[in-house]
């Protein structure tokens, strides 16, 4: 009873310890849940497990339910019946290779798989296919009869086996890769590759309740089989599908496509029904092939049951599909021979790159992090023999309560008169000259001129008292203090960005966004170090040297924007900005266990941000943002750097956390080239997931982005300036739209060691996708590891929805405690 697993009970995913005293008498491993009123409410599935663990037989009409899976966790309401056995096909029947191998793998198939090269057929070869295609309409209009309510999908196979085997034919579908039926049926959820079983239809199922998805379903076929011609494009198939789809509200499935077809079942070309997709290949004359459409009234994900072939939508939403089979005759014509969607069975085709360059390029990439994480290792083994580090310190924890408020909090006591701005910023300079000998983070300071703007503050509150509630709207930290980053220009400061070429450079004028903070009345205290030209995973440069992690002096403070980072993290700073081009905001923050986030791309000026450039994709990856220690402080700071489009994030508009769909992934998978995420970050992942469910009734999904699988390209696109790159969110509005968020890794462990900096490159995997798409994300703090340095997360949303990653951080605030002062 002190294992701990995850509820069973369909769509909880709580943590639970409770576990069935049946099960643990016969021995059934798992059956965990986490209350008895989830218990009482599966009962009905999970007795099910207890007959079938004694051998007994299962009544499935009696019972009403049957679950061979019953700890899949299904999309939707859709549920699989009993199947009956596979059907035979006689001997004097021609079959395909795949239909005797006893894995059902087509070996001819096998033997080009790969190859783009198209077939040209023959005239002999377009006859058969004339043939194949009229004999399959036929079938289609035998299975088409016995449709109708209260039949079951099992029936309906019957029938297409039984109307094949009457015109000497094999169905297709049939032990290919040992699919155990005849055709394939996919009711309502099911996308495609749904097994007949003995589920009767009822009356609403997909062509009645929906009638206007299968209609647009139909119409994206059509307008593209209008495209259709020689010296056409394959890939221009999906521009004109997605384009017609999204305009009713419907999305695209991505994960399969159509193919071509003759004497191979499925070969080349690649269909893709999707836009911007990299499909090889054009239209000629004596090319056939399919196009079929798969559309899905909520998002275009899929994912599979436990039959390993039904593919479903993951939200539970309806799909529909219509297929053609098409023929180019000559330069001037194109033949349609019809096919059924529950007659040809598809073979599931995932994206894979398609030309030698770009495995080139993957391979290169994780060559390129095997290396560095190789030399990581010797160069560490090196400085560790030759240069002993300093024995570690952590800086003292700070007395002073006023260091241990909110910015909101001392704001509103600044506005009430029960504090004064002097005494801040008096506080906080006393803080910055106890601490900054053993983090090393400031740069150059203007301590004197940040005393005279704090009585000028004082003054003017003193002098205008009817003005003091103008400002709660207007200036909501009037009066409070900020550290920036030395990269960010604030008049008549070191402006070096680290780099010794520029030492003794100053600033001449503001950056926009220090204009932006000086109008809303904060006041600056000092600009803080970062690497040269913010290059780098932790904060050193030849003119102020290394920057500490205020924790543990031997790790770093992370990069680039660590200086502020430590300086947070020391409560030597209430508020700062950093600046992020592949999680320079984040990783510090996790670092040194504060908060930071990275908004949404082109929102905030980069004007006055030093290194810049005009170029429209570095103007997308970099973005300035707040940081903070505590959470509330993250959305008014951000309004005030957002100037004219603030408007953009709607930021006002109140966050029902009830209506967020929370989706969380531990890791990217298991790829040789990253190091893996540490048992504490996967463990408060999952704890931050259950509490958002627990307190405060979020809908909350383990669904795994797939294609996150290929962060390390992704990621490293950053730092490679790839053009061309996989886009796991080209349609993240689809998976998390307007009212998702996304738990996930912001690096794999804690702080490293000092000088060990390859180890950060990759963390590009975890940091650089929201860079790289321009996704507001929000780094988490949420405890300590067993070496007591900071941990944390970043919470991802869709473009523009920064307020979801900031509620959901003021959240998991309250879960994990937030900012922890230095013991």
């Amino acid at each position: 009873m002190s294992n701990l697993g995850t509820c069973e009970s369909a769509g909880c995913n709580a943590p639970a310890k409770l576990q069935c005293p049946t099960c643990i008498k016969l021995g059934i491993q798992g059956s965990f849940f986490c209350t008895q009123e989830c218990f009482k409410n599966n009962w009905k599935t999970h007795k099910i497990i207890h007959a079938l663990a004694k051998g007994e037989s299962v009544d499935t009409k009696k019972d009403a339910i049957y679950n061979p899976w019953p700890y899949y966790h299904f999309t939707g309401k859709l549920r699989p019946f009993p199947q009956t056995e596979k059907r035979t096909v006689p001997s004097h029947i021609p079959r395909p290779d795949y239909a005797d191998h006893p894995m059902g793998y087509p070996l001819s198939e096998q033997a080009v798989k790969g190859s783009s090269q198209i077939k040209v057929l023959d005239d002999e070869e377009i006859e058969g296919m004339r043939v194949a295609c009229k004999l399959g309409r036929e079938v289609l209009d035998e299975a088409a009869r016995v449709c109708d309510v209260g039949v079951t999908t099992d029936e309906i196979d019957r029938a297409v086996h039984e109307a094949c085997i009457e015109r000497d034919c094999y169905p297709s579908p049939l032990n290919y890769y040992e699919f155990p039926a005849s055709c394939c049926t996919s009711v309502n959820e099911v996308i495609c590759h749904g097994i007949p079983d003995t589920r009767p239809l009822k009356d609403g199922d997909i062509y009645n309740k929906h009638k206007n998805l299968v209609k647009v379903t139909y119409e994206c076929l059509m307008k593209a089989i209008d495209i259709v011609k020689p010296g056409e494009k394959y890939r221009e198939i999906g521009n004109i599908i997605q384009k017609h789809a999204q305009a009713h509200g419907f999305s695209v499935v991505r994960s399969y496509c159509g193919h071509g077809i003759h004497r191979l079942f499925h070969t080349a070309p690649n269909v893709p029904h999707y836009a911007k997709n990299r499909a090889v290949g054009v239209m000629k004359p004596g090319h056939c092939f399919t196009i079929e459409p798969m559309i899905s009234m909520g998002s275009w994900k899929d994912e599979m049951w436990p039959d390993k072939w039904t593919a479903v939508t993951t939200d539970g939403q309806w799909s529909a599909q219509f297929e053609q089979t098409l023929l180019l005759w000559n330069n001037h014509d194109k033949l349609l021979l019809t096919t059924i969607r529950s007659f040809l069975l598809r073979y599931p085709y995932k994206e894979k790159m398609a030309t030698k360059c770009k495995v080139n390029m993957d391979l290169f990439i994780k060559a390129l992090l095997v290396i560095s994480r190789l030399i990581q290792c010797i160069c560490y083994f090196l400085k560790s023999a030759f240069c002993p580090q300093k024995p570690a310190k952590s800086v003292p924890p700070g007395d002073d309560p006023l260091l241990k408020l909110s910015a909101t909090v001392l704001a509103d006591k600044i506005r009430k008169r029960q504090i004064y701005s002097q005494e801040i910023i008096q506080a906080y300079i006393k803080r910055i000259k106890e601490v900054n000998p053993i983090i090393n983070a400031v740069v150059e300071d203007r301590f004197e001129d940040a005393l005279e703007e704090a009585r000028q503050a004082d003054k003017f509150l003193d002098d205008n008292p009817k003005k003091i509630d103008d400002l709660k709207t207007n200036k909501p930290f009037f009066g409070i203090p900020i550290t920036i980053k030395e990269a960010i220009a604030v008049k008549g400061m070191s402006y070096t960005a680290g780099s010794l070429n520029r030492k003794g450079v100053k600033a001449e004028k503001d950056s926009v966004v220090v204009q932006r903070l000086k109008e809303a009345g904060l006041i600056p205290l000092l600009v803080s170090n970062t690497p040269e030209y913010c290059s780098s995973g932790e904060t050193y440069n030849k003119i102020i040297g290394y920057t500490y992690n205020p924790y543990n002096t031997q790790y770093s403070s992370g990069g680039s924007s660590g200086g502020e980072g430590a300086l947070l993290g020391s409560a030597a700073s209430l508020i700062g900005l950093g600046s992020d081009i592949c999680g320079s905001i984040r990783s510090p923050s996790v670092f040194n266990g504060i908060f930071g986030h990275k908004p949404s791309k082109k929102i905030v000026s980069l004007e006055g941000h030093w290194p810049t450039d005009d170029d429209d994709i570095f103007q997308s990856y970099l973005t300035i943002g707040p940081m903070a220690r505590y959470a509330e402080d993250l959305k008014p700071l951000l309004k005030i750097i957002s100037g004219p489009n603030v408007h953009l994030l709607k930021l006002d508009e109140e966050v029902d956390l009830s209506k967020v769909q929370v989706f969380y992934m531990e890791h990217t998978g298991n790829d040789f080239c990253l190091p893996k995420v540490q048992k504490e970050i996967r463990s408060a992942i999952k704890v931050a997931a259950a509490y958002l469910s627990r307190e405060c009734h979020c809908h909350v999904s383990n669904r795994k982005f797939k294609e996150l699988f290929d962060s390390v390209k992704i990621g490293s696109a950053n730092f490679l300036n790839l053009k061309t790159y996989p886009n796991p969110f080209d349609d993240t509005d689809d998976a998390l739209g307007d009212n998702g968020v996304l738990i996930y890794p912001c690096v794999q462990g804690s702080a490293w060691k000092l000088g060990a900096y390859f180890a950060g490159l990759p963390t590009a995997a975890y940091l650089g996708i929201a860079n790289l798409l321009g996704l507001p994300a929000t780094a988490v703090p949420t405890g300590f590891n067993v070496k007591k340095l900071p941990i944390g997360l970043q919470v991802i949303a869709s473009p523009n929805q920064d307020r979801l990653t900031l509620a959901v951080a003021q959240e998991l605030e309250k879960c994990f405690g937030g900012w922890q002062s230095t013991p």
